[in-house]
């Protein structure tokens, strides 16, 4: 008969309050309770082997993990438990505690009754209300990039401090991973854990357990099972949660992958150095995800390093940002023989005039298909925004997007502009352009220039207004 345990339903709900409390053991009697005698209505989760329950004590909730047929299954649960007591992180669910309870009761056996021992194994765990995996296969659930890119680093932190703790996961998938009410990840399920002696550094099984796509290929061989089979999951993982799918993903390539993130966006929200972001972790999926163990990254700290270099690279870009650029990624839904526009827009929330210059990327050149000729160069006036209308004529076969990266310099002074547009031998325009904009519902571009000089052009059939006005082409 199992040790009995002295912890009330007072008890819990205090251990659920101070995320300082240490795990114990629970009576089977109060987990039964607060889930009303296991109702099927209170379950929330299932696994091959367990089924989750949500608990309610007072005005807060716990999950209840219970296993269907212990006896098979004694070694996962005392493995989950060795594993759970050894690790307390924030990217990794909070564990409360755990019930073993044996009792002997009396069953019918050969017209004989006779003493049989019936066995609950139960582990309590924090709730958290959702999974990442709805979160990447339902679109009304969908995630900006900064969301996704927090995700990632925090997945990464988890399963470092796992690692740190000679914690092999083995299971690491979006199922697996949990979000609380701030969208903070948490790695969950230890079923099939293992915890390594110190300096092991690997094992042998010839149990090959897991889900299969996210298993790396020395598992189905029994090769030595490392904390590299971990990093193969976690590739898998790190696609998934910037793509939204999982098909074909042992044929993709770092390309593939950037551009599958990018096409989620369509350009609307991302910054020159969350396009950055995405590159940087379609390289870490892809290298991760690698077949062969070595050519793996070396551990997690070398991919947390680098995601929280490209962290810091944004955060000190948006800082020391002259302009407000949206969005940096262009692109233009080509079709041959039409003029298509796109729109820039520039905002200046200083109290001083800036200078922007406008140019191709240097992987790309896109000069010929630009009706307006580039680099263009103008003025974004103290506390405004301006909107530039790029239009490209399309008459074969063209890339499908450019980046548009911003050179912007800040002049305290008339004089100090008129000696940049003469270092780059560029004549001041006798009427310069103050602003450009477009009509929200028709195909209409708007200019205004100084002296009241204003223009309307429709890019659809090219015709023309002007009051009068200059060319475009004069600023270039």
């Amino acid at each position: 008969m199992a040790r009995q345990t002295s912890v009330t339903e007072a008890d819990l709900e205090f251990m659920l309050i101070d995320e300082n409390a240490k795990p114990k053991p629970l009576p089977y009697s109060l987990l039964e309770k607060i889930t009303n005698g296991f109702s099927g209505a209170h379950i929330i989760g299932y696994g091959g082997s367990a089924d989750v329950y949500e608990g309610f004590i007072g005005n807060h909730k716990i999950a209840v993990k219970r296993l269907r047929i212990p006896y098979q299954h004694e070694k996962e649960f005392s493995q989950e438990i060795e594993c759970l007591m050894k690790v307390k992180h924030i990217n990794v669910v909070r564990f409360i505690g755990y019930c073993s309870d044996t009792q002997g009761q009396a069953e019918k056996y050969e017209d004989n009754h006779v003493m049989a021992d019936s066995q609950e194994r139960l582990i309590c765990f924090e709730f958290l209300p959702a999974c990442l995996d709805k979160y990447i296969k339902d679109p009304s659930c969908s995630l900006e990039w900064r969301q996704r890119y927090q995700i990632i680093n925090g997945v990464c932190q988890g399963l470092h401090q796992l690692h740190e703790h000679e914690i092999l996961h083995l299971d690491l998938n979006p199922r697996n991973i949990l979000l609380d009410d701030d969208m903070v990840p948490k790695i969950s399920d230890f079923g099939i854990s293992k915890c390594l002696k110190k300096n092991q550094g690997h094992f042998y099984t010839e149990t090959i357990s897991g889900t299969p796509i996210y298993m790396s290929p020395e598992r189905g061989k029994h090769g030595p099972i490392t904390t590299k089979s971990d990093l193969f999951s976690l590739g898998v993982t790190v696609i998934e949660i910037m793509t939204g799918n999982k098909e074909n993903i042992d044929q993709a390539t770092v390309e593939d992958v950037f551009a599958s993130c990018i096409k989620i966006f369509n350009d609307k929200s991302l910054t020159a150095a969350q396009v950055r972001q995405i590159m940087v972790c379609a390289e870490i999926g892809i290298k991760c995800r690698n077949s062969e163990p070595d050519k793996r990254p070396s551990n997690t700290k070398e991919i947390i390093d680098k995601l929280e270099e490209e962290a810091r690279t944004e955060e000190s870009q948006e800082s020391g940002k002259l302009l407000k650029v949206l969005p940096t990624l262009l692109l233009f839904d080509l079709h041959p023989g039409k003029l298509i526009p796109c729109s820039l827009q520039l905002t200046n929330d200083t109290d001083e005039h800036m200078a922007y210059k406008l140019s191709i990327t240097e992987s790309v050149d896109w000069s010929k298909y630009f009706t307006t000729k580039l680099p263009l160069y103008g003025i974004v006036q103290a506390r405004s925004t301006y909107t530039v209308i790029l239009t490209v004529l399309l008459e074969c076969d063209a890339p499908s997007c450019t980046l548009a990266y911003e050179y912007i310099w800040k002049f305290n002074n008339t004089l100090e502009f008129e000696d940049f547009l003469e270092l780059l031998s560029i004549v001041k325009p006798q009427t310069p352009l103050l602003s450009l904009d477009a009509h929200p519902t028709k195909p209409w571009v708007i200019t205004g220039h100084a002296f009241g000089h204003v223009r309307i052009w429709n890019h659809e059939t090219q015709a023309g207004h002007s009051i009068p006005s200059i060319p475009a082409s004069d600023f270039s």
